[in-house]
């Protein structure tokens, strides 16, 4: 039985001598998701007061309101006019009953000076148009980190040369976030 074994074994082994060994081969997959991501913008306080201001004058906030992320992914930012304040309309330029104004993003608390407001990118666009916020040098504020992405929005406002009325106005600005 052992004869007929170890001839066995080299009949198998002669069999297999003659050939070459086999490469082992591979294979790829890919495996992709796409994240449910959540764009979360809050103010700390929604509304900012100038008060009485002379026509043909400028203003600039002396307190910031802060504009955080708290959704779960980093955002752009863009601004807009949502409502004119009556009988006013937003311009590139101060005129009769036309008003200019700008919002500068920092991580300051402290108040930017006129430099922080001259990039016309800081103003806010005529025509209830989209623009990108910006910071205080001119900039595009390229994003909010999720969770944790504050900015503080500083104002500037170009009263008009003229105006109709002694009324007070009300301007209504909206921030829209967009996933990165």
């Amino acid at each position: 039985m052992r004869i007929k074994m170890s001839a066995l074994g080299l009949a198998a082994l002669a069999m297999f001598a003659g050939q070459t060994a086999r490469a082992a081969t591979t294979v790829d997959g890919s495996i992709t998701v796409t994240p449910v991501a959540v764009v979360s913008l809050t103010l700390t306080t929604t509304f900012y007061a100038f008060g009485s201001v002379d026509v043909n004058t400028s203003t600039k906030s002396i307190t910031s309101l802060a504009l955080n992320n708290i959704g779960t992914v980093g955002a752009t930012v863009q601004k807009n006019i949502v409502t004119e304040a009556s009988g006013w309309t937003a311009q590139a330029a101060a005129g009769a009953d036309q008003y200019v104004l700008y919002a500068a993003a920092s991580v300051s608390a402290s108040a930017p000076g006129d430099a922080g407001f001259s990039n016309a990118a800081s103003k806010f666009a005529a025509g209830l148009a989209l623009n990108n916020l910006t910071n205080t040098g001119g900039a595009v504020q390229t994003t909010l980190a999720a969770t944790s992405g504050t900015t503080n929005l500083w104002y500037k406002l170009d009263m008009p040369t003229t105006s109709a009325t002694q009324a007070a106005r009300m301007i209504t600005v909206r921030y829209t976030g967009t996933a990165q």
